[in-house]
Parts: structure tokens; C-alpha cells; sequence
């Protein structure tokens, strides 16, 4: 864990070695704290051994897309009843 300081403008540093690997940060205030959460610069790269699959990125990526479609709808659905 890094502890890094507000300047006067209130912005923060980010630590050099994060800045090697991160291209963006996600930042989620949180109540009475943030969090951020870093975006590797090629995320595919940093998780393609994480997975075990024998299916292809593009395959996945439609597979994924499907799904987020079906559950957009879904909620849509709910409203509209509510």
C-alpha cells in the first residue's frame, strides 16, 4: 500500500512505478474515502494467462456483449413494470 499526499491544488502523484503499467485510474469516492482502481495500459496482456479457455478473445468479447445486452433489457423490463 502507497500513502501519497494532496498538493494545494488538490491533486495527488501517482508513484512512478504504478505509472509504468497503469494508463488510467478508475475513481470511486466511497462515503468518507476513494478508491481507484488502475487500468493496466494493455489489460488484455495482464489477464491473458488468468483465464483457461480454449475459446478466442473475439468469441468471448461477442459471448460477453450477448449477456449484457439480455440483462440491460431485463432491467428495462422491470422499470417499465415498476
Amino acid at each position: 500500500m502507497t500513502v501519497v499526499t494532496l498538493d494545494q491544488k488538490g491533486r495527488i502523484s501517482i508513484p512512478i512505478e504504478l505509472r509504468k503499467e497503469v494508463a488510467k485510474v478508475i475513481f470511486i469516492p466511497a462515503g468518507t474515502f476513494y478508491i481507484l482502481f488502475p487500468i493496466p495500459k494493455d489489460p488484455l496482456k495482464v489477464l491473458r494467462n488468468s483465464l483457461k479457455t480454449e475459446m478466442p478473445v473475439k468469441e468471448l468479447k461477442r459471448l460477453a456483449e450477448e449477456k449484457a445486452k439480455e440483462e440491460a433489457v431485463k432491467r428495462a423490463k422491470r422499470r417499465v413494470q415498476l
